[in-house]
């Protein structure tokens, strides 16, 4: 048994050393090295024959450093292949050999492929009878292919015509080959264009100028009376007009001094304006909001005597000055892409690996992108595409990359995409997404995502998710890309059209933000602060309804449309001049708020997701922690648009995607971008903004932070703050908690039978009336009023 073990070992020890490619590079080593030596000593010369003179060849020169065989050899290439390009030949075998040698002979095949057509052309371009070299000197070095092709392209063309067709032919093929390389060549030539214009308008304008200098002259005497008596004509109106818009300023003026204020709002010291802005008092739009709270949060119906202000936007003379893309960091030099050898020789790395399992196929098309390249394989007939997703473990060994992504099939094709991560990857920069796109006439909330596999930008539109949710593992990208759509916005908007609630419970991503005028409130770190500013932007989105269906529009940008028209009055019956701007909620973090706050965060993100896109409210959700007791149900129901950045496990994709893919992203701001609407997702490289960049934009809107004021979630209902109208079982709850004397939530909820979520706001409220302290951790808050107040009260009020 042992020794058949043995013979079996020994005799395949044997079939792989014969069968190893070493060998075989060891011999294409030699007879390399022999063709060159034996080339060196040239042979005989084979092209006197076609002239009819010299003497007769001798073909096996044992004087050749290769012996007779060497000389053969010499005069049978060099007769084919020409003086020149026989000493390619050499180098080619030892290429060959060097490369079995190292283990790399894929390069070889798409080498060949491309020195064939090279070869034709310059062979025939050289043996061109009366060409550059004169006599037998041209089929000397083109060869007998290139002096026969010679030939017949003169035969069919004559002498002129087949010299330009076979030098189209050779820069073609030359220009094909080497067009990574040639991308100077059109823009040089389009500057010696350009400077021959420049020169050529010189000189016109030297010798015309005798002739423009006397029509000058006769010119001024002919038409100057009437050039004078058209320019005080054009005076007289222009001074009228100046006249006019003078005495309109004056009016608006007396107009904003003169402006009753009411008798409930408080005088505030007014802001010392900067020199970049001249801001003046702006009108406050207000409106019947409110909500009267039921049990249930989510059937809350709003009461018609409360009131919900709109944040005031104080109007600047001068027109903002939105911040430039000079303020970004400029994209690095570009590095140097793939070459069209180094993409072929992957391709067919790639076909012969998925051929060795079995898996037949052709790569049809490579698309190198800035971090990924995409090979389309095309499988073979009765070839499953599950075949070919099952060896993406076994390419990525192949290929030496970290991970393989499959598109199977690509939407409208034929093929898988094969996504393999370049070995260089270039960093996408937010200013050179910028400006490869067109901003002027997108929407207001269109924003740039970064480039997708190709190298094409991504451009998206909020207003139309209407909602975002983003995910994905620490360091992944998921705060690089918050602070990407931030400033994108802030290039974009001013305050009058975009305002921002920035939520940020980890303290540290955003609060470079703070001071400019688009934020509503500072950023918001305390989790409670947040539900309370969440439920103000729930009550904003009541009002706004309110008035939209009373002006009979169905949503934002035809009420703005109708504002912008005058169509949109007052109480007082004045044209509103104040457009509705854009909210945007951005929460950084909602694991931790959603651990803290449990289900009372829940209710609001739920009811601005269902109902805020029509009165312009949008949410953008990050979170760190994909799970679902962070994602639930309600809320990914409600948000459909999601991006994912890499993630550890399969099942934080499910949770995020509804899919795998996830997992198997490269980090660094590469992303799957799900739309609204489709099955599959988009792979994204996001786009770079590093914190300077942030804070130099950031800068820039705080020279204007007197245009806007902040909020306050602490107002009563008349001041339009976040509560939204009295509970009519407020007075109810102050009885219970005098008369127990604690200041308990949980003891609301009992007595009143009640909600966690209504039990705080009476407690909120009972704060505001001065009934009960303040919050003071887990006991009970202290109770300010004794029952024999209460008594006197209610003895009072009757």
């Amino acid at each position: 048994m042992s020794g058949r073990k043995s013979k079996k070992a020994s005799s395949t020890s044997r079939g792989r050393w014969f069968e190893s490619p070493w060998l075989s590079g060891i011999l294409l080593v030699a007879v390399g090295l022999y063709l060159g030596l034996s080339i060196s000593g040239g042979g005989a010369p084979w092209w006197t024959a076609l002239t009819g003179g010299g003497d007769r060849l001798t073909l096996m020169d044992p004087g050749n450093p290769g012996g007779p065989v060497g000389s053969l050899l010499t005069v049978t290439l060099s007769a084919v292949f020409g003086g020149l390009w026989v000493w390619v030949l050499p180098a080619l075998v030892l290429a060959a050999g060097i490369g079995l040698l190292v283990r790399r002979p894929e390069f070889l095949k798409p080498l060949l492929l491309r020195l064939l057509p090279l070869w034709l052309a310059s062979a025939a371009w050289i043996a061109q009878p009366e060409g550059m070299f004169s006599g037998s000197a041209g089929a000397r070095f083109g060869g007998l292919a290139g002096y026969y092709l010679s030939r017949g392209f003169h035969a069919l063309f004559g002498l002129w015509g087949a010299r330009i067709f076979l030098t189209v032919i050779l820069l073609v093929v030359v220009g094909v080959l080497m067009r990574s390389r040639l991308g100077w060549v059109p823009a040089f030539l389009a500057s010696l264009w350009d400077r021959w214009l420049e020169a050529m308008g010189a000189v016109a304008a030297v010798v015309l100028w005798p002739f423009r200098a006397l029509g000058s002259v006769l010119s001024t005497v002919i038409r100057a009376p009437g050039r004078a008596a058209r320019s005080m004509a054009e005076k007289r109106p222009a001074r009228r007009d100046a006249e006019i818009q003078a005495v309109e300023e004056a009016q608006a003026l007396r107009q904003v001094h003169l402006e009753p204020v009411p008798a409930n709002a408080q005088r505030e010291p007014k802001p010392v304006p900067k020199p970049q802005v001249d801001a003046a008092p702006a009108e406050v739009l207000a409106g019947a909001a409110g909500s009267a709270e039921t049990d249930d949060y989510f059937a809350a119906e709003p009461a018609r005597d409360a009131r919900v202000v709109q944040p005031p936007l104080k109007r600047p003379r001068g027109k903002v000055r939105l911040p430039g893309v000079e303020l970004l960091t400029p994209a690095g030099p570009d590095m140097q892409p793939p070459s069209r050898l180094e993409l072929d020789a992957a391709a067919d790395l790639l076909e012969s690996t998925l051929h060795s399992f079995g898996v037949e196929g052709e790569v049809k098309d490579v698309r190198p992108g800035p971090v990924v390249t995409t090979f389309e394989y095309q499988p073979g007939s009765g070839i499953r595409v599950n075949q070919i997703v099952q060896r993406a473990d076994d390419l990525a060994l192949a290929m030496r990359a970290r991970s393989i992504r499959m598109e199977a099939p690509i939407p409208g094709k034929a093929a898988v995409g094969i996504e393999i991560p370049n070995a260089k990857p270039r960093m996408v920069r937010l200013r050179e997404v910028l400006e490869k796109t067109d901003q002027s006439a997108a929407p207001p909330l269109s924003v740039v995502l970064g480039k997708n596999v190709v190298g094409r930008p991504v451009s998206v539109d909020l207003a139309s998710l209407p909602h975002l949710l983003v995910a994905g593992s620490t360091g992944s990208g998921k705060s690089v890309c918050l602070n990407s759509l931030i400033c994108n916005l802030l290039l974009r908007n001013d305050p009058s059209r975009l305002r921002m609630l920035l939520i940020d419970p980890k303290m540290l991503e955003m609060n470079v933000y703070n001071g400019i005028p688009h934020l509503l409130l500072p950023v918001v770190t305390d989790p409670r602060e947040s539900l309370k500013a969440l439920q103000w932007l729930v009550a904003q989105m009541e009002y706004r309804y309110r008035n939209l269906a009373k002006w009979s529009v169905r949503n934002i940008i035809q009420y703005n449309t109708k504002v912008e028209a005058g169509e949109i009055t007052d109480k007082d019956g004045e044209p509103v001049t104040e457009v509705m701007p854009y909210y945007l909620a951005i929460v950084d973090e909602l694991a931790d708020l959603m651990l803290q706050m449990g289900g009372e965060m829940e209710g609001p993100i739920t009811r601005l997701a269902q109902k805020a896109r029509a009165v312009g409210i949008h949410l953008i959700l990050a979170t760190q922690r994909p799970s679902v007791d962070v994602l639930t149900g309600v809320i990914k129901a409600n948000i459909p648009c999601r991006i994912a950045f890499r993630v550890i496990q399969k099942n934080d994709s499910r949770t995020i995607l509804d899919m795998n893919g996830a997992e198997q992203l490269l980090g660094h701001g590469d992303m799957l971008y799900l739309q609204p609407g489709r099955a599959l997702p988009v792979r994204v490289h996001g786009s770079f903004i590093d914190v300077d960049e942030c804070e130099a934009i950031a800068a820039h809107w705080r020279n204007y932070d007197n245009l806007t004021e902040e909020i306050s979630l602490q107002e009563n209902p008349a001041g339009g703050g976040m509560v939204t109208g009295q509970d009519d079982l407020f007075e109810d709850a102050k009885k219970i908690v005098v008369l127990h004397q604690s200041g308990s939530t949980s003891l609301l909820q009992r007595r009143l039978r009640i909600g966690y979520t209504r039990a705080g706001r009476l407690m909120d409220m009972l704060e505001e009336a001065g009934v009960v302290g303040p919050f003071t951790g887990s006991k009970a808050r202290d109770v300010l009023i004794k029952p024999e107040d209460l008594d006197i009260e209610e003895e009072g009020r009757a």
